[in-house]
């Protein structure tokens, strides 16, 4: 009787857990682990019709149709379904402003299919990583790898002229940032010491977006074994927090001029040294100066706040004014023959095609990266180095990457962190005792 009781408890705390299915899993859980580290490793082999489609996406969608039609996975999580119904909401504005714009159909087809996709990659991977850690670091183990793979197999032109930035540079920092989790590596500062020796590798080859994040990584994961230190004077979590803020600004001064000054003194090379002086040049330092984009974006939104200006929108007068302004504002900097379809934000990019619905899910992001970065701090389960690294990145390429080609699988695989670290941080058992998380 004892038994049956127990029993009958056990499946009703497994009922009531958040985002968790009650029917059987539609294929083996070995199959999974699989196939989520093999799946993104597929990421170097694409189709292209009107745009590409990975393997990767091709294979996660299949996974997907075969959960709903099996009727073996129920979304319960909350946020899940929250950060579904901001992507229709996204989805929905550029048809608007498709519709509004008379967008070519060559051109609104990529548009909505690219977020469809993005749909698809967010809810297969959700599905295929589930509550196992060792999927959330196998998939991202598998992207790295076939990152690398895509390098040597199909570099692309910019990988050719930039091969550490657009080639082996995330792949190698993926991999010093993975490495961490080992079971042998115990000490947190030699973690952090780790990491920021990639990000100083980064800064010196001239990824400096990824520099910085290696460096603000490495923050948190000091400024985390610190509280840890401290936790027997009971610190309050505004005094954390304030804690953690200090550290990450810190990190991030230092990380800038230590770039400004490698870059002057000629170490990363003679067209890096011209590279930040042009890009220094002006008002605004080179948080402006290297990013003509991010002007060409505020003058487009200007123009049509609220339907936006379609998809892949390639008017060149909103770039050659952003151009005249950075040069009045003392810039040197000529211009590049760029398609002005790349615009390198997920948040102003949506805002630009698909008007303002297409802003929401961008601005709840950042809300859910900082929720997910004060959780852990907050909470028992370790400094998480792989899954700060990967909200950081996430939170950087919101606000200054561009969301296409790959972008899509590695946008989808963050966001899908993000939800899993909170919906395992929801239990307070978790928070305090649970396993570290990667």
């Amino acid at each position: 009787m004892s038994q049956q009781f127990n029993a009958g408890r056990n499946i009703a705390k497994e009922n009531t857990r958040p985002g968790v299915a009650t029917a059987r899993p539609p294929v083996p859980g070995g199959l999974y682990s699989i196939t989520a580290f093999v799946a993104p490793t597929l990421v170097f082999i694409k189709l292209t019709y009107v745009g590409s489609i990975y393997i990767t996406e091709m294979v996660i969608g299949l996974l997907l149709a075969h959960a709903l039609l099996s009727g073996a996975w129920a979304m319960r999580d909350r946020n899940l379904r929250k950060c579904l119904m901001l992507c229709g909401l996204w989805l929905a504005g550029q048809i608007i402003s498709d519709l509004v714009n008379v967008t070519a159909y060559e051109n609104y087809i990529r548009g909505w299919a690219k977020i469809l996709v993005i749909i698809t990659n967010i809810v297969g991977i959700y599905i295929l990583m589930g509550d196992n850690r060792r999927r959330w670091t196998g998939f991202g183990l598998g992207y790295a790898l076939g990152c690398a793979i895509s390098y040597y197999y199909d570099p692309s032109i910019y990988a050719e002229n930039m091969p550490w930035k657009f080639g082996l540079g995330y792949c190698v920092t993926a991999f010093i940032v993975l490495s961490c989790n080992l079971s042998l590596l115990h000490n947190n500062g030699l973690k952090a010491l780790m990491i920021a020796s990639a990000g100083a590798l980064n800064i010196i080859m001239g990824f400096r977006s990824l520099g910085l994040i290696c460096g603000l990584t490495a923050a948190f994961v000091l400024a985390y074994t610190y509280k840890v230190r401290i936790r027997r004077y009971n610190m309050q979590k505004t005094k954390g927090i304030l804690l953690l803020i200090s550290v990450v600004v810190l990190s991030g001064v230092i990380a800038r001029e230590f770039y400004g000054y490698v870059a002057s003194a000629g170490y990363m090379g003679e067209r890096e040294k011209i590279k930040y002086e042009q890009q220094s040049s002006g008002k605004y330092g080179t948080i402006i100066g290297g990013r003509s984009w991010l002007i060409a974006s505020f003058f487009a939104i200007a123009d049509h706040p609220v339907f936006g200006q379609g998809s892949w929108i390639k008017d060149d007068i909103y770039l050659n004014e952003a151009y005249d302004y950075l040069n009045a504002e003392g810039y040197d900097l000529s211009r590049h023959l760029d398609d002005y379809a790349t615009i390198h934000s997920y948040f102003l990019g949506a805002w630009v095609q698909a008007g303002i619905l297409g802003i929401f899910l961008w601005i709840w992001m950042l809300w859910l990266i900082y929720r997910t970065v004060v959780s852990v701090y907050m909470s028992s389960v370790g400094p998480a180095p792989w899954l700060i690294f990967n909200a950081l990145f996430l939170l950087w390429n919101i606000l200054f990457s561009a969301l296409g080609a790959n972008q899509r699988i590695l946008a989808a695989y963050q966001i899908v962190l993000l939800l899993l670290t909170l919906r395992y941080l929801s239990s307070q058992t978790n928070a305090k005792y649970g396993r570290q998380l990667p």
